[in-house]
């Protein structure tokens, strides 16, 4: 059952299930919280996609309750991991890619970089660890990496942010 079909039943059968106790609610004269009951439904189906570890609330360039892996070769301009794990590899961005905002918060994140391609990288941390690929850290505070640009190539900015949670960027072999 591919992930469209699953979302699909599981909320027709919440709220046919939403209906029938409306219904009993009515004529048996039960103190059934319709809300209550709705908001304990959307729990169990958040429960379920993590411990089946299905992509939650992922659209294209953010992770959420999951764990993925992007290669990157158009951009977007910002990317967010989010209570997840994910690595955003930028090894076969296009040349005249200029700008990328990528934010990690409460899970793991990897940006692996093409070594042909230069890259300046503002990295602030709040609670978390962000490692450069010159294996400098940022435990708490903003610091800074530059690349070599020995052909002049235009540099490719990549502000990266992380808060209670890890991020490293580094080169891909």
């Amino acid at each position: 059952m591919n992930k469209k079909s699953f979302n699909s039943m599981f909320w027709g059968i919440a709220i046919i299930l939403a209906g029938i106790l409306l219904i009993i609610d009515y004529y048996a004269d039960l103190n059934i919280s319709i809300i209550r009951m709705l908001v304990a439904v959307a729990f169990i189906y958040v429960g379920i996609r993590v411990l089946f570890k299905k992509q939650l609330f992922n659209s294209k360039g953010n992770i959420f309750f999951s764990d993925a892996s992007y290669r990157i070769e158009e951009p977007e301009k910002e990317y967010s991991i989010v209570f997840s794990s994910g690595k955003i590899d930028l090894t076969g961005i296009s040349e005249d890619a200029k700008n990328i905002k990528v934010k990690v918060a409460f899970g793991e994140g990897s940006i692996l970089l093409n070594p042909n391609k230069p890259v300046k990288i503002r990295l602030t941390s709040a609670f978390g660890e962000g490692i450069l690929p010159d294996g400098s850290a940022a435990n708490f505070g903003t610091t800074y990496y530059k690349s070599k640009n020995e052909e002049n190539k235009e540099y490719l900015t990549i502000d990266a942010s992380v808060a209670f949670g890890e991020m490293i960027i580094s080169y891909k072999n």
